[in-house]
């Protein structure tokens, strides 16, 4: 599901760029957006939770980053 989410979050949310790019149905990408929605409970309609759930897939790139240099 993070995968999904950070190509969801690249493509900036449009379903046909996502379906595309990760060869599903554009009715996955609805029913896994509402599966994040709701384990998540946030909206990935909303501006600030998905500028939230960017920065906090950054903050996890880096520390996985920092962590793997140890």
């Amino acid at each position: 599901m993070l995968f999904f989410l950070r190509v969801f979050l690249e493509e900036n949310g449009h379903a046909n760029a996502i379906s595309k790019r990760l060869f599903i149905h554009r009715n996955t990408v609805s029913y896994r957006v509402q599966r994040i929605e709701k384990i998540l409970d946030r909206s990935l309609t909303n501006n600030l939770d998905k500028t939230s759930l960017s920065l906090a897939i950054l903050i996890d790139d880096l520390f996985l980053h920092n962590r793997a240099d140890d």
